[in-house]
C-alpha cells in the first residue's frame, strides 16, 4: 500500500501538483486501497474530488493527479495520458468536486446569484443584530422594524415562469427599498425586506405592489399571483426565526 501511494505521489508531483506537502489526504488512502483490491475506485474518487476542493485545489490539478493515478494502476500504457483515464473515474471525480465547490458557496454566498437578493443566513445575521440594538435601547422591535413579504404563486408546471416573476419582484424591491434594508429571499417564490417601520412604510409597499403587478404584466406572466404584505417583528429572535420558517411552508 505505502508503495502504491508513494509512486502515486511522485508521479503526481512530476505532472505539476504544486504542494507536495499537502497532497496526501484520508481519501487518497481510500482510493489507493480500493485500487490495490482490484475494486473499482470511483466511488472512493468522489469522496477524493470533494476533498480535494474543500482543500482550496482547482479542478484541473485534481484531474492531472487523476491522470497520474491511473499512470500507476496502469503503468504499461506508458506516459501519463488525460484521455486514456476512464470516463466513470473522471466523472467521479469532477462531480465530487463540484458538489463541494457548490456546498463551499452556498455556505459562504450572502446573496442569490440570480436575484440579487439576500440569503437566509445572512438576514438572521442582521436580525440578531436588530434584536441585539434593540435590547441595548429598551425599545421593542415591533416598534421600529417590520418585515416586507412577497409570494408569487404559479401553478406547479410553471417553475420557469416564477423564477422571472422573482427577478422582476426583486429588482422592483431594489428600487423601492434601497435606503439600507436588507432584502432577502426566504424561497424560491417568497421575499422579505426587512425596514424600519415609518409612516411612508404603508404606501411604498402599495407602490412595491402595483409596480410589481405591472412589471408582470409587460412581460407576459399574468398567471403569477403576487401576495404583499407587512408583518412586524415579534418580541424575541427566536419567535422571528420562527417566523421566517413558516414563511417557507
Amino acid at each position: 500500500m505505502s508503495d502504491f501511494v508513494r509512486s502515486w505521489r511522485t508521479a503526481s508531483t512530476a505532472a505539476g501538483w504544486a504542494f507536495p506537502a499537502e497532497w496526501l489526504l484520508a481519501e487518497v488512502i481510500d482510493v489507493a486501497e480500493s485500487a490495490v483490491r482490484g475494486e473499482d475506485p470511483a466511488p472512493a474518487l468522489f469522496c477524493l474530488g470533494a476533498a480535494r476542493a474543500r482543500a482550496g485545489a482547482q479542478l484541473t490539478e485534481a484531474v492531472a493527479d487523476l491522470t497520474a493515478f491511473h499512470r500507476v494502476v496502469h503503468p504499461e500504457e506508458g506516459e501519463p495520458d488525460p484521455d486514456a483515464v476512464p470516463s466513470r473515474w473522471l466523472r467521479s471525480l469532477s462531480m465530487g468536486w463540484a458538489d463541494a465547490v457548490a456546498e463551499h458557496i452556498g455556505a459562504t454566498r450572502v446573496d442569490d446569484g440570480l436575484t440579487g437578493l439576500t440569503t437566509g443566513a445572512y438576514l438572521r445575521t442582521r436580525l440578531t443584530e436588530v434584536y441585539q440594538a434593540c435590547e441595548a435601547d429598551g425599545t421593542a422591535p415591533a416598534e421600529h422594524y417590520g418585515l416586507v413579504v412577497v409570494t408569487v404563486e404559479v401553478p406547479d408546471d410553471l417553475w420557469l415562469e416564477r423564477a422571472a416573476a422573482m427577478v422582476l419582484v426583486a429588482d422592483t424591491l431594489h428600487g423601492v427599498f434601497s435606503a439600507g434594508q436588507t432584502r432577502t429571499l426566504v424561497t424560491p417564490a417568497t421575499a422579505v425586506v426587512l425596514t424600519r417601520l415609518d409612516p411612508l412604510l404603508p404606501s411604498r409597499v402599495l407602490a412595491a405592489r402595483r409596480l410589481v403587478r405591472h412589471r408582470l404584466h409587460q412581460d407576459g406572466t399574468d398567471s403569477a399571483v403576487v401576495r404583499m404584505w407587512l408583518e412586524t417583528l415579534p418580541s424575541d429572535y427566536q419567535s422571528a426565526c420562527g417566523l421566517l420558517e413558516s414563511l417557507r411552508h
